[in-house]
């Protein structure tokens, strides 16, 4: 059980570094870009692998989401990165409230639609 709150508090610090990274006025525009292409791998509903396929689908998102987030901390200058890692991990549980702040939205948002769709059906 360690083990894993170990990796996602890892993987909450890897996201938000790479946030800040991305908001720093000193990244590179190449690295920008880079870390753009990332996100939208994992927004686009094309992947290498459909997701259908149980287990492999998702493990594509993983494996391009851990090697891109890798390869962006290699590529930005090591004073940016130091400086972004130290703040992710002072501001870690901040950004981990936040972001289970915008899920919970999300999750309301969707049970509203389809309450209203199946509404709008029944009637």
């Amino acid at each position: 059980m360690k083990k894993l709150l170990k990796l996602k508090t890892q993987l909450l610090t890897s996201i938000y570094t790479l946030y800040l990274i991305f908001r720093h006025p000193q990244t590179p525009w190449q690295n920008r870009i880079f870390i753009i292409m990332i996100i939208v791998y994992f927004l686009s509903p094309m992947d290498l692998i459909p997701d259908f396929y149980p287990l492999l689908g998702q493990m594509d998102d993983l494996l391009i989401g851990f090697l891109g987030t890798q390869y962006s901390f290699k590529i930005i200058p090591a004073h940016i990165l130091t400086e972004c890692r130290q703040k992710a991990q002072s501001g870690l549980k901040k950004f981990a409230m936040i972001l289970l702040s915008l899920i919970l939205i999300w999750i309301l948002g969707i049970y509203l639609v389809f309450k209203f769709f199946l509404n709008f059906v029944g009637n």
